[in-house]
């Protein structure tokens, strides 16, 4: 038998001294023994003599989940070797953001937002501050890979960084602001929207999730991506490298993505806000309905009806979720929607007045110019030089 070392922290002499764990026994992984010498591991893979030999590096995890890299340890200790491709064991969370920021750094090489191919994927660079830009945030998840962003979201504001990622339970009015971020770091972030129908089938098929009864959450969540997270993203965002396997892949990765969540610190907002046995549930299924059909009459009764409520309640309920009335809320998706269709599709502001629901011109103008600053017109033309 040859043994070729992997010795951490120096290459004492194993002769001396007896292995700890035989991978041979079936304890490990076949041909692979583990010593200990003095109060630190060393990892050997065992080869038949004649056969080809590949250097191979090794990592390790402790029972705790943090990567094992000959660190003194004490005895008892437990690990548990992952296998892949060359023996190499499985990142960390701060190297999958590292490798989620060169791939990203390499998709969008200039400030820009891209739409991604994949359904429901959006990437963004920013390469200096951003000041305070209004916004309507749906349902997802953002996960920052590079700076710092604030946002204001309801009533609730937030500041996320490098490693964060905020998740979005229920359609919600915002402002943001780019706060860290320059030509040589640039802000990078990535967006996943989230699927209504996807999450109750999850909590349908686990019912371990569908138990775990909340009575109240924000609507808005944000907390540490840990490295299965950030692996999930990797493995997303690689797909825009070979978009034939989108159809096949995505969903299946997407589905992972909301099952993490679902699990994670941010479960107990998305479980509160897809469960049709709260009242937040089920005015975030009015919310949806809002969405839906902003372009057509409001009718509160009927709302109020649906989400099993008085008026009186439902109306309350609707302004602790979202911070304003079901009336302010129409108006601002519809506002949104419109300078979306004059900024993406070119329609002038009467046109995208009629589309979205105004029946009046003057009034379309006078309430985007409350909730924007400008005239519509005005409003358009300046971003669209800026941009």
């Amino acid at each position: 038998m040859i043994f070729i070392m992997a010795a951490f922290g120096g290459r004492p002499d194993c002769h001396d001294d007896s292995p700890v764990l035989r991978g041979a026994e079936g304890m490990i992984l076949p041909n692979i023994c583990l010593f200990r010498s003095k109060n630190r591991f060393i990892l050997c893979r065992v080869r038949e003599r004649g056969q080809s030999v590949r250097q191979v590096p090794f990592v390790g995890w402790t029972d705790g989940g943090n990567p094992f890299m000959g660190e003194n340890i004490g005895n008892g200790t437990s690990f548990a070797w992952t296998a892949g491709d060359g023996m190499n064991g499985r990142r960390n969370a701060e190297e999958c953001n590292a490798a989620l920021r060169e791939k990203m750094l390499y998709l969008l090489p200039e400030a820009a937002r891209l739409e991604s191919v994949l359904p429901g994927l959006t990437l963004i660079r920013h390469d200096g501050e951003r000041k305070a830009m209004k916004c309507f945030y749906h349902p997802m998840a953002a996960l920052i890979v590079q700076g710092v962003k604030r946002s204001v979201i309801g009533k609730r504001e937030v500041c996320y960084g490098e490693g964060q990622c905020m998740v979005i339970g229920v359609d919600m009015p915002g402002v943001f602001h780019i706060m860290e971020a320059s030509a040589q770091k640039p802000f990078l972030s990535l967006a996943v929207s989230l699927d209504r129908h996807v999450i109750t089938r999850i909590m349908e098929e686990m019912p371990s999730l569908a138990e775990m009864r909340e009575t109240t959450a924000a609507p808005i969540s944000v907390a540490e991506a840990g490295a299965d997270l950030l692996d999930a993203f990797i493995r997303l965002v690689d797909l825009l490298d070979t978009p034939s396997r989108i159809p096949l892949l995505a969903p299946l990765i997407l589905r992972e993505i909301h099952f993490l969540l679902l699990e994670g610190s941010p479960g107990a907002c998305l479980r509160l806000f897809h469960s049709g046995a709260t009242q937040a549930g089920r005015i975030a299924r009015a919310v949806s309905r809002l969405r839906e059909k902003y372009a057509e009459p409001l009718h509160i009764e009927e709302l109020a009806r649906q989400a099993n409520m008085a008026p009186s309640t439902f109306h309350r309920h609707f302004r602790q979720v979202t911070g304003m009335s079901p009336l302010q809320f129409q108006k601002r998706l519809r506002l949104y929607e419109a300078e979306r269709l004059m900024l993406v599709d070119g329609l002038d502001a009467g046109v995208a007045a009629l589309k979205v629901g105004y029946e009046s011109g003057s009034q379309f103008s006078r309430e985007y110019r409350r909730q924007f600053g400008e005239p519509p017109r005005r409003d358009v033309t300046r971003k669209i030089q800026r941009s």
